[in-house]
């Protein structure tokens, strides 16, 4: 006789659904709750958050969640009507994508939850729904269609949807939230550009025709990149139009940035923090690129650095610098802000992008090996500014009198 066929997930949804729902509502933790849901651990200390999902054309769905700055912590592939997740407590924004391909004007638009996680599991149901989407035929300024160019979709808050034509210039992006977006377009080579497209109001289910033509040449741009007067490593920056507001992101390397495909005239960079150095948006010096010329000539500079704290542990008995101690640069509060080791001599320097503040402590740590033979130490009433380096001079730690 044959082994059974295992059901597969889409067939047991149905049943499953009204199933975790209850379970979920009575807290069970016996044969049903387990085998669907599986509790969290003591150790790990995560909280269980689970829910039904309204998926009418039963297709593959990737969940991804967030921190509640945005910043994504884990993705995977949900199959059926259910999904299950095991996080630490926190607040998460948990985003349900469709993985149906651009041109499928049948495709879902995102759903996004929001949820606080503290002990308590948690339920909530997500619903699907079909996407607003934008076709039509991209061609370049000699009236041909452009195979392969590029189309990005950007809404108010710059989150952006992007596909790619075929070989016929024609494109289709589809499962669009409804709103208002901006189509930016460039073609493969980066040799055509044109002024973004404004499509304002789609509607949920609405596909909309837009006719996308690059008409001017485009140029290119090469950013040297310093902080201070140093040259900055590997960082993503973005460069704006001034003229239109389209934006190009690069990642830079070896203090250079290079921007193909740009609409003509003069650029703002983005620029986040690298190092010590905070994050600024600025003019890129120089910069003015003509239609079809490359620009070698243009600069942009980090110019604020955070506040720094700098000093040296010794032993109070030989007076000899203490390697690998720990330091700890703490707020009022208790906060660590920065916190760094000593190196072979007992020096340090603590801070990255410390913005001006006062009330501070430096907490010295001894490692476990000197723990049993040292104290630790704190200094208070510290400070630290932009653009300095506060010297707090010596610090020494007292031996514990049993040592």
């Amino acid at each position: 006789m044959g082994t059974p066929a295992r059901p597969s997930a889409r067939l047991l949804a149905p049943v499953l659904a009204p199933l975790l729902t209850l379970a979920l509502a009575l807290g069970l933790t016996g044969a049903l709750g387990a085998a669907l849901v599986a509790p969290a651990t003591a150790a790990t200390q995560k909280v269980r958050l689970a829910g039904n999902i309204s998926n009418p054309d039963g297709v593959t769905l990737r969940v991804s969640w967030f921190t509640k700055d945005w910043v994504q912590v884990g993705t995977r592939k949900v199959h059926s009507d259910v999904y299950v997740l095991h996080l630490k407590p926190g607040v998460y924004h948990v985003q349900f994508t469709d993985l149906r391909p651009t041109y499928d004007t049948d495709k879902y638009a995102p759903s996004d939850v929001t949820v606080k996680l503290v002990r308590a599991s948690k339920q909530r149901n997500v619903r699907m729904r079909t996407g607003a989407a934008v076709v039509g035929t991209i061609k370049g300024g000699n009236g041909k269609a452009l195979s392969k160019a590029r189309i990005v979709a950007a809404d108010a808050n710059e989150v952006t949807f992007s596909t790619t034509a075929n070989r016929k210039g024609q494109y289709a992006l589809a499962g669009l939230p409804p709103g208002s977006y901006s189509l930016f377009t460039w073609d493969r080579d980066k040799k055509w550009v044109a002024r973004s497209t404004y499509v304002a109001k789609l509607t949920r289910g609405e596909v909309r025709s837009e006719a996308l033509r690059l008409t001017k040449k485009a140029g290119s741009l090469l950013v040297d990149l310093r902080a201070g007067a140093s040259s900055v490593g590997k960082v993503t920056v973005t460069a704006v139009s001034k003229k239109t507001g389209q934006w190009w992101t690069v990642t830079a390397r070896g203090g250079t940035a290079t921007f193909s495909g740009l609409f003509p005239g003069g650029y703002t960079l983005v620029a986040p923090g690298w190092q010590n150095w905070f994050a600024r948006t600025g003019v890129i010096k120089g910069a003015l690129v003509h239609a079809g010329r490359t620009d070698f000539s243009s600069s942009f500079r980090w110019t604020t650095q955070g506040g720094r704290v700098k000093g040296r542990v010794i032993s109070s008995d030989g007076k000899v610098g203490m390697e690998d101690v720990t330091v700890e640069l703490r707020t009022h509060a208790g906060k660590v802000i920065a916190s760094g080791t000593t190196d072979s001599d007992g020096r340090f320097l603590l801070g990255q992008q410390l913005r001006t503040q006062s009330h501070l402590s430096l907490v010295v740590i001894p490692n476990s090996s000197q723990l049993q033979y040292y104290k630790r130490a704190q200094r208070n009433g510290l400070s630290v500014h932009v653009n300095k380096v506060r010297a707090v001079g010596t610090i020494t730690l007292t031996k514990r009198a049993s040592a």
